[in-house]
């Protein structure tokens, strides 16, 4: 897969959860099965605002022709999913959430995959 399309997949789903988080943030809480309170909203908001800023980030990204500026990205990005595929373990695991954490930690993997094999793949020149 193109890198292009790595990031426009990571932007698009990021954008769309990190309004729902921001702007939403009891439904979000209701997906994953979290009790809603008020530190949770608040961390929810919080989450939403980051997932929004990676979104925008990863879909502006898209055409960035430079080959180290793409593993740049491409290795800020591995260590954003590396996160987010130990907590939703963890909190899936620790029954903090209910068994979506597993969709969200297999996701986070699937584009951990994506940008690791850009990264160390056989890349000659920027695509």
């Amino acid at each position: 897969m193109k890198i292009k399309y790595l990031f426009i997949i990571t932007g698009v789903v990021f954008f769309i959860s990190g309004l729902i988080g921001l702007f939403l943030p009891p439904s979000q809480l209701a997906i994953y099965g979290i009790e809603v309170s008020s530190g949770a909203l608040y961390m929810t908001q919080w989450e939403g605002l980051a997932s929004l800023v990676i979104g925008i980030l990863a879909f502006l990204f898209r055409n960035v022709n430079d080959l180290i500026a793409q593993k740049v990205m491409s290795f800020s990005m591995i260590i954003y999913l590396l996160g987010g595929l130990i907590i939703s373990i963890m909190g899936t695991l620790n029954k903090q959430n209910n068994e979506l954490g597993w969709v969200a930690a297999a996701f986070c993997l699937l584009l951990m995959i994506g940008y690791i094999s850009f990264l160390f793949g056989k890349n000659k020149k920027a695509k």
